[in-house]
């Protein structure tokens, strides 16, 4: 059986002629029909997308003591705290050191980040004295002083820039506003205003 197969170019106007003798299927062109789109079931309560979680993820370990140029071993292992609100998270750590005393955690163990405010005994321990202010504080290890650059073994009388001081105590009932005294931190001359709180006033009256 003689078959034939006509083709016209559209642009040259050329004919091609397929002679061929036999059964067979022949193919001019293929039409390519989109697939039915695949229906899913709807699950109003499923999610998708999640992650297993991994205890391991933000695991630390602790690494062992090294020792510094001092000689002492040291070990510093940070404790993560999730953010809160404002994405304020806190930066606490327990430390260890060879060559401390007994801390919060044990000899030579610390936990650092924690502020604290503490009696300064730098020069000698004070003796309470109820009505005048005798104690001298700081806050981290800085120097507090009170309003007009005060301190309980020196006090300037005048003003902040004057060189003349007395060793007169101050009265504790006095500059108090709203009840509160109001604390400075000493750097170098440099005051920063401190605004006591209730939990400051706690821990210095206590």
């Amino acid at each position: 059986m003689d078959c034939r197969s006509h083709l016209y170019s559209e642009y040259r106007n050329q004919m091609v002629t397929v002679e061929t003798k036999g059964d067979g299927d022949y193919i001019n062109g293929i039409i390519s029909v989109p697939e039915s789109p695949q229906l899913g079931a709807s699950n109003p309560t499923g999610m998708s997308g999640l992650k297993a979680g991994d205890a391991a993820a933000a695991r630390n370990f602790i690494s062992p003591p090294s020792a510094n140029q001092k000689g002492s071993a040291n070990v510093f292992y940070p404790i993560v705290i999730p953010s809160g609100r404002k994405g304020i998270q806190p930066s606490i750590s327990v430390s260890y050191d060879s060559n401390k005393t007994n801390g919060w955690m044990g000899e030579g163990w610390d936990i650092s980040g924690i502020g604290a405010i503490a009696i300064d005994t730098r020069w000698g321990v004070p003796s309470f004295d109820g009505a005048t202010e005798t104690e001298l504080y700081s806050l981290n290890g800085e120097t507090l002083v009170y309003d007009g650059n005060y301190l309980p073994h020196r006090h300037n009388d005048i003003s902040e820039t004057s060189n003349i001081f007395t060793t007169r105590k101050q009265k504790r009932d006095t500059l108090l506003v709203d009840n509160k005294k109001t604390f400075f931190l000493r750097r170098n001359h440099d005051f920063q205003k401190l605004k006591d709180t209730d939990l400051l006033l706690k821990t210095i009256d206590g």
